[in-house]
């Protein structure tokens, strides 16, 4: 019997704190993220940060670029804000590869070591000749230290989520996934070889895998 059961148009929720780049698909995951979003709880941008925001005209926030922004007024975010930031854009980053239907889960495992050997190879190179910059220009030893704690945080984004088994239990405690329960509805016999090449009959559970609506809704 063919089913057609339609596509839902899901809804998604995406917090405005500002320099925060996370979004959802479910109310409970955003509420859960409410309470301990790290830009939400961290103090407010610069008057000059919060203009240059009101001027840019967002019409699609997968492909739009952002232009016409005065990046030499800009502030940098202070380095536990630049690393939360880092952080939550590799969430997305590997969330979004698991939501893609034709993409074999262990290929994220590829895709990520790919990225990492990228980002060090890129990171290596310029954060040498930036920290040799700004010891010419005599600059600070507390921001040529930032600078470098800040190349070391982009060369491996993915630190806290490097393994499925850290990635599957990092966003199960966060909310972004509902791992589905395992229910038996009966057992089947399957042939077990022996150690001396006898079969014996052994018997599995048929199990089906079921996701509880109210935790979805």
């Amino acid at each position: 019997m063919d089913c057609d059961h339609g596509k839902m148009k899901r809804n998604t929720f995406i917090c405005k704190a500002f320099g925060c780049p996370r979004r959802y698909d479910t109310w409970k995951s955003f509420k859960q993220h409410v309470t301990s979003c790290p830009f939400l709880h961290s103090p407010m941008p610069s008057t000059t940060d919060a203009h240059i925001l009101n001027d840019i005209q967002v019409e699609n926030v997968e492909s739009t670029p952002v232009s016409n922004v005065d990046t030499e007024s800009y502030t940098p975010p202070n380095s536990l804000n630049f690393e939360e930031f880092v952080k939550a854009s590799a969430d997305e980053f590997v969330s979004k590869l698991y939501r893609m239907p034709k993409l074999p889960r262990n290929h994220v495992q590829n895709i990520m070591v790919h990225v990492i050997s990228l980002l060090t190879g890129f990171c290596s190179e310029i954060k040498d000749t930036v920290v040799q910059t700004l010891q010419d220009c005599s600059a600070p030893e507390e921001q040529v230290v930032k600078v470098q704690n800040m190349f070391t945080v982009v060369s491996n984004p993915f630190v806290h989520i490097f393994t499925e088994y850290q990635r599957l239990k990092y966003f199960s405690e966060s909310g972004l996934l509902i791992q589905p329960e395992s229910i038996p509805i009966g057992q089947k016999t399957v042939s077990k070889r022996t150690l001396d090449g006898s079969e014996i009959l052994h018997p599995k559970d048929c199990c089906v895998q079921s996701i509880p609506l109210n935790l979805v809704f």
